[in-house]
Protein backbone atom coordinates (compact mmCIF):
# COMPACT_ATOMS: atom_id res chain seq x y z
CA UNK A 1 0.00 0.00 0.00
CA UNK A 2 2.82 2.41 0.80
CA UNK A 3 3.99 2.24 -2.88
CA UNK A 4 0.60 3.29 -4.61
CA UNK A 5 0.88 6.02 -1.81
CA UNK A 6 4.02 7.15 -3.43
CA UNK A 7 3.12 6.28 -6.81
CA UNK A 8 -0.15 8.34 -7.40
CA UNK A 9 0.89 11.99 -6.20
CA UNK A 10 3.80 11.32 -8.74
CA UNK A 11 1.43 10.27 -11.64
CA UNK A 12 -0.82 13.14 -10.58
CA UNK A 13 2.44 15.43 -10.91
CA UNK A 14 3.09 13.97 -14.51
CA UNK A 15 -0.58 15.01 -16.02
CA UNK A 16 0.26 18.50 -15.33
CA UNK A 17 2.79 19.17 -17.54
CA UNK A 18 3.72 22.06 -19.21
CA UNK A 19 2.13 21.64 -23.19
CA UNK A 20 3.16 22.89 -26.38
CA UNK A 21 0.94 26.10 -26.07
CA UNK A 22 3.43 28.81 -27.25
CA UNK A 23 5.33 27.06 -30.18
CA UNK A 24 5.64 29.21 -33.26
CA UNK A 25 6.30 27.54 -36.85
CA UNK A 26 9.67 29.20 -38.83
CA UNK A 27 7.40 32.03 -40.15
CA UNK A 28 6.52 33.25 -36.30
CA UNK A 29 3.08 32.23 -36.52
CA UNK A 30 1.70 30.76 -33.00
CA UNK A 31 0.56 27.30 -33.39
CA UNK A 32 -2.78 26.05 -31.81
CA UNK A 33 -3.99 23.25 -33.46
CA UNK A 34 -2.62 19.29 -32.79
CA UNK A 35 -2.30 18.91 -36.75
CA UNK A 36 -0.28 22.09 -37.11
CA UNK A 37 1.95 21.67 -34.88
CA UNK A 38 3.08 18.23 -35.54
CA UNK A 39 3.23 19.00 -39.08
CA UNK A 40 5.79 21.57 -38.21
CA UNK A 41 7.56 18.98 -35.85
CA UNK A 42 7.45 16.17 -38.71
CA UNK A 43 9.23 18.95 -41.52
CA UNK A 44 11.47 20.29 -38.72
CA UNK A 45 12.96 16.88 -38.04
CA UNK A 46 12.64 15.89 -42.00
CA UNK A 47 14.66 18.27 -42.89
CA UNK A 48 17.20 18.01 -40.04
CA UNK A 49 17.25 13.87 -40.56
CA UNK A 50 16.15 13.50 -44.31
CA UNK A 51 13.60 10.90 -45.39
CA UNK A 52 15.66 7.81 -46.88
CA UNK A 53 18.33 6.32 -48.66
CA UNK A 54 18.61 3.90 -51.48
CA UNK A 55 22.16 2.55 -50.43
CA UNK A 56 22.03 -0.06 -47.64
CA UNK A 57 25.38 -1.19 -46.42
CA UNK A 58 24.89 -5.06 -45.88
CA UNK A 59 26.83 -7.09 -43.31
CA UNK A 60 29.69 -8.95 -44.38
CA UNK A 61 29.60 -12.14 -42.88
CA UNK A 62 33.02 -13.46 -44.43
CA UNK A 63 34.47 -10.62 -42.48
CA UNK A 64 32.91 -11.93 -38.97
CA UNK A 65 33.84 -15.22 -39.26
CA UNK A 66 38.02 -13.81 -39.19
CA UNK A 67 36.88 -12.12 -35.79
CA UNK A 68 36.99 -13.15 -32.66
CA UNK A 69 34.42 -16.29 -31.91
CA UNK A 70 32.72 -17.20 -28.72
CA UNK A 71 33.53 -20.33 -26.73
CA UNK A 72 31.01 -23.45 -26.92
CA UNK A 73 30.62 -22.53 -23.25
CA UNK A 74 29.96 -18.86 -24.08
CA UNK A 75 27.55 -19.51 -26.44
CA UNK A 76 25.63 -22.33 -24.08
CA UNK A 77 25.30 -19.81 -21.51
CA UNK A 78 23.67 -17.50 -23.94
CA UNK A 79 20.51 -19.77 -24.08
CA UNK A 80 20.24 -20.39 -20.21
CA UNK A 81 16.69 -19.79 -19.25
CA UNK A 82 16.53 -16.23 -17.36
CA UNK A 83 16.16 -16.98 -14.34
CA UNK A 84 14.36 -13.92 -11.59
CA UNK A 85 17.87 -13.18 -9.89
CA UNK A 86 18.44 -11.98 -13.47
CA UNK A 87 15.84 -9.78 -14.31
CA UNK A 88 15.97 -8.39 -10.64
CA UNK A 89 20.21 -7.81 -10.88
CA UNK A 90 19.07 -6.18 -13.93
CA UNK A 91 16.30 -4.14 -12.45
CA UNK A 92 18.08 -3.22 -9.92
CA UNK A 93 20.80 -1.59 -12.33
CA UNK A 94 18.01 1.18 -13.13
CA UNK A 95 17.67 4.52 -11.72
CA UNK A 96 14.84 4.66 -9.50
CA UNK A 97 13.13 7.36 -11.39
CA UNK A 98 15.01 6.28 -15.07
CA UNK A 99 12.94 4.80 -17.59
CA UNK A 100 9.16 5.20 -16.94
CA UNK A 101 6.82 3.14 -19.06
CA UNK A 102 3.82 5.57 -20.48
CA UNK A 103 1.85 4.52 -17.66
CA UNK A 104 4.10 6.29 -14.71
CA UNK A 105 5.36 3.40 -13.72
CA UNK A 106 9.06 3.77 -13.48
CA UNK A 107 11.73 1.56 -11.79
CA UNK A 108 11.32 2.29 -8.25
CA UNK A 109 7.94 1.04 -8.19
CA UNK A 110 8.74 -2.33 -9.58
CA UNK A 111 11.48 -2.18 -6.89
CA UNK A 112 9.39 -1.64 -3.87
CA UNK A 113 6.05 -4.03 -5.70
CA UNK A 114 8.67 -6.95 -6.59
CA UNK A 115 7.30 -9.25 -4.11
CA UNK A 116 4.16 -8.84 -5.77
CA UNK A 117 4.66 -8.37 -8.98
CA UNK A 118 7.80 -10.86 -9.77
CA UNK A 119 5.73 -14.03 -11.08
CA UNK A 120 4.02 -11.59 -13.39
CA UNK A 121 7.01 -10.01 -14.80
CA UNK A 122 8.96 -13.47 -15.46
CA UNK A 123 6.34 -14.71 -17.17
CA UNK A 124 6.41 -11.45 -19.27
CA UNK A 125 10.23 -11.97 -20.19
CA UNK A 126 9.89 -15.59 -20.23
CA UNK A 127 7.06 -14.95 -22.76
CA UNK A 128 9.42 -12.93 -24.80
CA UNK A 129 12.87 -15.13 -24.78
CA UNK A 130 11.22 -18.42 -25.26
CA UNK A 131 7.98 -17.42 -27.74
CA UNK A 132 9.73 -14.68 -29.41
CA UNK A 133 6.24 -12.36 -28.22
CA UNK A 134 5.99 -9.22 -26.18
CA UNK A 135 3.72 -6.90 -25.22
CA UNK A 136 2.60 -3.90 -27.24
CA UNK A 137 3.03 -1.71 -23.39
CA UNK A 138 6.39 -3.22 -23.22
CA UNK A 139 7.72 -2.14 -26.43
CA UNK A 140 7.27 1.40 -26.66
CA UNK A 141 8.91 4.64 -26.42
CA UNK A 142 7.83 7.91 -26.17
CA UNK A 143 9.47 10.81 -28.24
CA UNK A 144 9.83 13.77 -25.51
CA UNK A 145 10.50 17.41 -26.05
CA UNK A 146 12.34 19.19 -23.69
CA UNK A 147 12.82 23.44 -23.83
CA UNK A 148 16.59 24.11 -24.49
CA UNK A 149 16.18 27.73 -23.35
CA UNK A 150 13.37 28.83 -20.95
CA UNK A 151 10.98 30.64 -22.98
CA UNK A 152 11.45 27.67 -26.13
CA UNK A 153 8.86 28.71 -28.84
CA UNK A 154 10.27 27.44 -31.72
CA UNK A 155 10.91 23.55 -32.75
CA UNK A 156 14.76 24.12 -33.12
CA UNK A 157 14.64 25.46 -29.04
CA UNK A 158 13.47 21.81 -27.91
CA UNK A 159 15.60 18.93 -27.92
CA UNK A 160 13.69 15.39 -28.62
CA UNK A 161 14.42 12.85 -26.05
CA UNK A 162 13.28 9.30 -26.23
CA UNK A 163 11.88 7.33 -23.02
CA UNK A 164 11.47 3.70 -23.37
CA UNK A 165 9.32 1.46 -21.21
CA UNK A 166 10.85 -0.08 -17.77
CA UNK A 167 9.92 -3.49 -18.63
Amino acid sequence: METINIFIPTLRKKNKQITLDRLKDSNGTRLTEFKDIEKEIFQFYGKLVGTSTSKVIHVDIEAIKRGPLLSTEKVNSLILPVTEAEIWQVLNGIGDCKAPSVDGYNARFFKQSWESIKDVVLRVVQEFFYHKRIYTEANCSLVTLIPKTKNAKLIKDLRPIACCSTL
